[in-house]
């Protein structure tokens, strides 16, 4: 299982209050899917001051899907830059 799919996972039972376990296959595919994109995409969760965000290097209604499959879609989105201002 990936760094990222691990994350995302505790992420979710984090929001949920709930223990992680097993899901439907179909299910796990459409996470799977929904992950691999979010990776290809560069997306990045973050955790600011306790808040759950997402970061995305552009905003895409594929983008959005898959955060919606995540159960994700409610977390703020911020937009990554290459500018640095640290």
């Amino acid at each position: 299982m990936s760094r990222y799919l691990e994350i995302a996972k505790r992420v979710l039972a984090e929001q949920a209050g709930q223990q992680t376990g097993c899901m439907p296959e179909d299910k796990q595919v459409q996470v799977d899917a929904a992950v691999d994109l979010l990776n290809r995409e560069g997306a990045r969760i973050l955790k600011r001051d306790g808040v759950y965000e997402i970061g995305v290097w552009k905003d895409t209604p594929e983008i959005r899907l898959a955060l919606k499959v995540l159960n994700m879609d409610e977390l703020p989105t911020v937009r990554l830059s290459q500018d640095r201002t640290d």
